[in-house]
């Protein structure tokens, strides 16, 4: 991975844990959205009887941000 550029700030973290912080909430970042696209897929895949209850929660979750 390419060394993330740090810009001044004022939190009072060493270098070396901000870097730490970096990957792991990019690692984050990342895994949010891959669950989110995984369920909207799954959402447009779904048929018959349980599309309307199964939408209607999918709607709910992504609707709540």
């Amino acid at each position: 991975m390419a060394a993330t550029k740090m810009f001044h700030t004022r939190i009072d973290l060493a270098a070396e844990t901000r870097s730490g912080m970096i990957a792991l909430l990019n690692q984050q970042l990342a895994d949010t959205f891959d669950l989110y696209s995984q369920t909207k897929q799954a959402h447009w895949n779904v048929k018959g009887a349980q599309f309307y209850p199964l939408s209607s929660i999918h709607c709910m979750n992504c609707s709540t941000n």
